[in-house]
């Protein structure tokens, strides 16, 4: 059974968007949308987050940077989706994130790496409190 998340889904190409927050939303999750760097950092800081799902090509920068924007802000699970080639899909496997997936974007492997990076964060949240 997966946990309903609230989710902040990144990415430009407003088909590849739509579809997957139709799908997302199928799975009873809430989903914002972000077409870009700024407009995810903008709608990150007003709202709070479960996890979120981020595009590596954006049209102002790129998911790499945002996630380390992100993190420095608040720590959230981060997941990758990219058509990169292989050197960048390297830098991108080695930046931290929970998971990275590589489009098109297989939805049983995008839903299997919510639940275990929703169970992740939640296990180490347990762990350690807030003081």
């Amino acid at each position: 059974m997966f946990k309903v998340c609230k989710i902040l889904l990144v990415e430009d190409h407003a088909g590849t968007a739509k579809a997957m927050a139709r799908l997302l939303r199928s799975c009873s999750h809430e989903v914002h949308v972000a077409n870009s760097c700024q407009a995810a950092l903008s709608v990150f800081m007003q709202e709070a987050f479960d996890l979120v799902v981020t595009d590596i090509m954006l049209p102002d920068g790129n998911g790499i940077d945002l996630y380390a924007e992100l993190k420095a802000r608040k720590t959230v699970p981060t997941i990758a989706v990219t058509a990169a080639a292989l050197p960048l899909l390297k830098r991108v496997e080695a930046t931290g994130f929970d998971a990275v997936l590589l489009k098109p974007v297989n939805f049983q492997k995008l839903q299997a790496a919510i639940e275990d990076a929703i169970r992740r964060s939640s296990v180490i949240e347990a762990a350690n409190p807030p003081p």
